[in-house]
C-alpha cells in the first residue's frame, strides 16, 4: 500500500503539480524544514572555548561557547578586595562609635551633675563649660563617625552594585543551548573574534520538525488545524504521521491584485504539517516527501 501511494504521488506530482482533485484524498509533493534556532553572540569578544560540534544533540541550558571574560573576572576580583578593605574600616568605625557613645553618655551625666553642683556654688563656672565642651566635641566627633559610616555603606552599596552589573556582563560571555535540539552548523570557532548579534552556530530544535506543502485555495478550505496527515519520504519505506500545524495567511507564487476568478483558482498557499516528536528522529531536514491528507466535503452553507 505505502509503496502504491508513492507511486501515485510521484505520477500525480508531475501530470498535475500537486494534487489529486478527484477525491477527497488530497496529495502533495513537499519538503522537510524545521524550526531552526539561531545561536547569537550577545557581547564582543574572542571565543576561549567551545563545547559544541556539528551533529552534537544538546539540551537546554548546556554550555556552548565561552567568550574570553578575563577582564571581567579582574575587574570583579578588584572589586572583591576594595569590599574586605571597606568592611575592615567599617568594622573600626562601628568600635569607635560604641567607645564615642560611652564617652558621650559619660560626659552628659557630668554635665548634669555638675550643673547641679553649680547652683549651690559647689564647683566652679570654668569646670562646667570645660567638661560641657568635651561633651560638644564627643558629639561632634560621633556625627562626624555617623557620616563616614553612612558613605561606606554607599560605596559598598555601589561596589556590590557594580560587580552585580559586571557578572551579568560576565553571563552574556557565556551561551548556553537555548532549546533541545541538533547542532547543524557551526559558523565561528575557537580564537575568533565575534561581535554583539553575530551568527555562532544553528541548532534544530528536536520538537520542531515538519513537513512543508503548498496547496490550492480550495484543498485548503477542506483542511483545518490539527487534521491529522501522512508523510511518506522519498526513497524510504516508511510512513510518518502528522498534524496539520500552519496555514499560509499570504497566496505564494502570485502578482499583487488579482482580477479573475479563474487565477484566483491556481493561487497556492503554505501549509506546514508538524510531524510526531516519536517520529522525528528518523525524519531529517531537506528530505522530499510526499503528504497525503484527508480532506472534507464543503457544504454549500460552508461558502
Amino acid at each position: 500500500m505505502k509503496k502504491l501511494l508513492f507511486v501515485l504521488s510521484i505520477a500525480v506530482f508531475i501530470a498535475a503539480g500537486c494534487s489529486n482533485k478527484n477525491s477527497r484524498k488530497i496529495i502533495a509533493a513537499g519538503v522537510i524544514d524545521g524550526n531552526i534556532i539561531h545561536v547569537k553572540s550577545g557581547t564582543s569578544g574572542i571565543i576561549d572555548r567551545l563545547n559544541a560540534e556539528e551533529g552534537r544533540i544538546v539540551s537546554p541550558a548546556d554550555t556552548l561557547v565561552y567568550i574570553d571574560y578575563k577582564k571581567i573576572e579582574n575587574q570583579i576580583q578588584e572589586l572583591r578586595i576594595q569590599e574586605k578593605s571597606i568592611i575592615l574600616k567599617r568594622t573600626a568605625l562601628v568600635e569607635k562609635q560604641k567607645f564615642l557613645n560611652q564617652r558621650l553618655s559619660y560626659l552628659s551625666d557630668q554635665v548634669n551633675k555638675l550643673r547641679r553642683l553649680s547652683k549651690h556654688d559647689a564647683v566652679s563656672e570654668d569646670n562646667l563649660k570645660l567638661t560641657d565642651l568635651k561633651k560638644k566635641e564627643a558629639e561632634t566627633s560621633l556625627f562626624d563617625l555617623q557620616v563616614q559610616l553612612k558613605n561606606s555603606d554607599l560605596e559598598l552599596n555601589r561596589i556590590r552594585l557594580k560587580r552585580e552589573y559586571l557578572l551579568l556582563l560576565k553571563r552574556d560571555h557565556i551561551i548556553t543551548a537555548p532549546v533541545k535540539g541538533t547542532i547543524l552548523e557551526i559558523f565561528s570557532r575557537r580564537g575568533e573574534q565575534v561581535f554583539p548579534r553575530d551568527m555562532i552556530m544553528d541548532i534544530l530544535a528536536s520538537t520542531g520538525l515538519y513537513a512543508e506543502v503548498f496547496l490550492e485555495e480550495e484543498e485548503v478550505n477542506s483542511l483545518a488545524l490539527g487534521d491529522t496527515a501522512k508523510i511518506f519520504i522519498d526513497g524510504v519505506d516508511q510512513e510518518v504521521n502528522g498534524v496539520v500545524s500552519y496555514f499560509g495567511k499570504k497566496a505564494e507564487f502570485s502578482p499583487k491584485y488579482i482580477i479573475s476568478e479563474k487565477e484566483r483558482k491556481n493561487l497556492l498557499f503554505q501549509v506546514k504539517v508538524a510531524i510526531n516528536p516519536n517520529s522525528a528522529k528518523s525524519v531529517k531536514i531537506g528530505q522530499l516527501v510526499t503528504v497525503v491528507f484527508s480532506g472534507r466535503d464543503r457544504k454549500p452553507e460552508d461558502n
